[in-house]
Protein backbone atom coordinates (compact mmCIF):
# COMPACT_ATOMS: atom_id res chain seq x y z
CA UNK A 1 0.00 0.00 0.00
CA UNK A 2 1.29 3.45 -0.75
CA UNK A 3 0.84 7.05 -1.71
CA UNK A 4 1.10 8.06 -5.35
CA UNK A 5 1.80 11.47 -6.81
CA UNK A 6 0.89 12.19 -10.40
CA UNK A 7 3.25 14.65 -12.07
CA UNK A 8 2.59 17.31 -14.68
CA UNK A 9 0.83 16.47 -17.89
CA UNK A 10 2.14 17.94 -21.15
CA UNK A 11 0.19 21.23 -21.51
CA UNK A 12 1.11 21.50 -25.21
CA UNK A 13 -0.80 18.29 -25.89
CA UNK A 14 -3.55 18.30 -23.30
CA UNK A 15 -4.16 21.93 -22.47
CA UNK A 16 -4.26 20.69 -18.88
CA UNK A 17 -3.41 23.01 -16.06
CA UNK A 18 -0.80 21.15 -14.05
CA UNK A 19 -2.09 20.10 -10.65
CA UNK A 20 0.10 17.47 -9.06
CA UNK A 21 -2.26 15.27 -7.11
CA UNK A 22 -1.74 12.64 -4.48
CA UNK A 23 -3.74 9.42 -4.47
CA UNK A 24 -3.52 5.96 -2.93
CA UNK A 25 -2.10 2.96 -4.74
CA UNK A 26 -1.54 -0.73 -4.13
CA UNK A 27 0.85 -3.33 -5.47
CA UNK A 28 1.59 -7.00 -5.21
CA UNK A 29 4.72 -8.72 -6.44
CA UNK A 30 7.20 -11.52 -6.12
CA UNK A 31 10.76 -12.27 -7.01
CA UNK A 32 13.93 -14.25 -6.44
CA UNK A 33 17.38 -13.22 -5.16
CA UNK A 34 20.76 -14.90 -5.71
CA UNK A 35 23.58 -14.45 -3.16
CA UNK A 36 26.73 -13.09 -4.79
CA UNK A 37 29.11 -12.71 -1.87
CA UNK A 38 27.93 -9.81 0.25
CA UNK A 39 25.61 -8.63 -2.52
CA UNK A 40 22.29 -10.05 -3.79
CA UNK A 41 21.02 -9.82 -7.34
CA UNK A 42 17.69 -10.99 -8.69
CA UNK A 43 14.45 -10.28 -10.46
CA UNK A 44 11.05 -9.03 -9.38
CA UNK A 45 7.66 -8.66 -11.02
CA UNK A 46 4.28 -7.42 -9.98
CA UNK A 47 1.10 -5.48 -10.59
CA UNK A 48 0.52 -1.88 -9.52
CA UNK A 49 -2.68 0.17 -9.25
CA UNK A 50 -1.47 3.77 -9.10
CA UNK A 51 -4.79 5.30 -8.08
CA UNK A 52 -6.52 8.30 -9.66
CA UNK A 53 -5.48 11.95 -10.09
CA UNK A 54 -7.67 14.94 -10.78
CA UNK A 55 -6.67 17.92 -12.91
CA UNK A 56 -8.28 20.77 -14.80
CA UNK A 57 -8.71 20.39 -18.57
CA UNK A 58 -10.23 23.31 -20.52
CA UNK A 59 -11.88 24.54 -17.31
CA UNK A 60 -13.42 21.14 -16.52
CA UNK A 61 -12.36 18.77 -13.74
CA UNK A 62 -10.89 15.61 -15.26
CA UNK A 63 -9.26 12.41 -13.98
CA UNK A 64 -6.42 10.06 -14.95
CA UNK A 65 -6.12 6.49 -13.62
CA UNK A 66 -3.17 4.13 -14.24
CA UNK A 67 -2.69 0.37 -13.79
CA UNK A 68 0.63 -1.36 -14.64
CA UNK A 69 2.51 -4.62 -14.56
CA UNK A 70 6.29 -4.55 -14.17
CA UNK A 71 9.43 -6.69 -14.35
CA UNK A 72 12.68 -5.43 -12.87
CA UNK A 73 16.21 -6.40 -11.98
CA UNK A 74 16.91 -5.79 -8.30
CA UNK A 75 20.22 -5.37 -6.49
CA UNK A 76 20.32 -5.67 -2.71
CA UNK A 77 23.12 -4.46 -0.43
CA UNK A 78 22.76 -5.85 3.13
CA UNK A 79 24.27 -3.65 5.84
CA UNK A 80 23.82 -6.29 8.55
CA UNK A 81 21.55 -9.28 9.27
CA UNK A 82 18.50 -7.05 9.71
CA UNK A 83 18.77 -4.05 7.37
CA UNK A 84 19.39 -3.79 3.62
CA UNK A 85 18.97 -1.24 0.82
CA UNK A 86 17.95 -2.05 -2.75
CA UNK A 87 17.81 -0.55 -6.23
CA UNK A 88 15.58 -1.75 -9.04
CA UNK A 89 15.43 -1.02 -12.74
CA UNK A 90 12.93 -2.47 -15.17
CA UNK A 91 10.04 -2.04 -17.55
CA UNK A 92 6.41 -1.30 -16.73
CA UNK A 93 3.59 -2.07 -19.16
CA UNK A 94 0.09 -0.88 -18.62
CA UNK A 95 -2.62 1.58 -19.37
CA UNK A 96 -3.91 4.91 -18.25
CA UNK A 97 -7.31 6.40 -18.82
CA UNK A 98 -8.06 10.12 -18.99
CA UNK A 99 -11.70 11.05 -18.44
CA UNK A 100 -13.21 14.48 -19.04
CA UNK A 101 -16.83 15.66 -19.04
CA UNK A 102 -16.82 15.39 -22.86
CA UNK A 103 -15.29 11.92 -23.21
CA UNK A 104 -12.39 9.67 -22.34
CA UNK A 105 -9.24 8.24 -23.90
CA UNK A 106 -7.12 5.22 -22.99
CA UNK A 107 -3.42 4.84 -23.69
CA UNK A 108 -1.14 1.86 -23.30
CA UNK A 109 2.64 1.89 -23.07
CA UNK A 110 5.81 0.07 -22.10
CA UNK A 111 8.10 2.48 -20.26
CA UNK A 112 11.17 2.25 -17.99
CA UNK A 113 10.61 2.17 -14.23
CA UNK A 114 13.06 2.44 -11.34
CA UNK A 115 13.05 2.38 -7.58
CA UNK A 116 15.08 2.61 -4.38
CA UNK A 117 14.21 1.28 -0.96
CA UNK A 118 15.13 -0.44 2.25
CA UNK A 119 14.10 -3.55 4.10
CA UNK A 120 14.13 -4.47 7.79
CA UNK A 121 14.08 -8.20 8.65
CA UNK A 122 11.70 -9.05 11.48
CA UNK A 123 12.57 -12.77 11.33
CA UNK A 124 14.03 -15.27 8.83
CA UNK A 125 10.72 -15.36 6.98
CA UNK A 126 9.25 -11.86 7.39
CA UNK A 127 10.44 -8.36 6.60
CA UNK A 128 9.13 -4.82 6.25
CA UNK A 129 9.98 -3.00 3.01
CA UNK A 130 9.67 0.69 2.19
CA UNK A 131 10.44 2.07 -1.27
CA UNK A 132 10.09 4.91 -3.73
CA UNK A 133 9.33 3.95 -7.34
CA UNK A 134 8.89 6.05 -10.49
CA UNK A 135 6.60 5.03 -13.37
CA UNK A 136 5.24 6.43 -16.62
CA UNK A 137 1.98 5.26 -18.17
CA UNK A 138 -0.16 6.09 -21.17
CA UNK A 139 0.42 7.83 -24.48
CA UNK A 140 0.67 11.34 -25.85
CA UNK A 141 -2.51 12.40 -27.59
CA UNK A 142 -2.79 13.90 -31.04
CA UNK A 143 -2.90 17.69 -30.64
CA UNK A 144 -4.89 17.93 -33.90
CA UNK A 145 -7.60 15.53 -32.73
CA UNK A 146 -9.80 16.98 -29.94
CA UNK A 147 -11.08 13.47 -29.12
CA UNK A 148 -7.57 12.01 -28.60
CA UNK A 149 -6.60 13.12 -25.09
CA UNK A 150 -3.12 12.88 -23.69
CA UNK A 151 -3.05 10.09 -21.11
CA UNK A 152 0.74 10.14 -20.51
CA UNK A 153 1.42 10.58 -16.80
CA UNK A 154 4.56 10.46 -14.67
CA UNK A 155 3.73 8.86 -11.34
CA UNK A 156 5.82 8.35 -8.20
CA UNK A 157 4.81 5.87 -5.52
CA UNK A 158 6.01 5.72 -1.92
CA UNK A 159 4.99 2.41 -0.38
CA UNK A 160 5.48 0.18 2.62
CA UNK A 161 4.59 -3.45 2.91
CA UNK A 162 5.27 -6.91 4.28
CA UNK A 163 7.74 -9.32 2.64
CA UNK A 164 7.41 -13.07 3.08
CA UNK A 165 10.41 -15.22 2.14
CA UNK A 166 9.85 -18.84 1.09
CA UNK A 167 12.37 -21.59 1.68
CA UNK A 168 14.31 -20.21 4.64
Amino acid sequence: MGLTKYGSFDPDVTGAESEKKTSYGAKVGGGYLFDIGNFKLGGEGGAVDLGKAKFTFAGQESTVKAILGYVAAIGVLPFNDQFSMHLKLGLAAGSSKASTPVGSSTGTSVKPMYGIGGQFEISKSFGIRAELEAYEAGKKGDANDPNDFNTLAKINMVSAGIVYKFGN
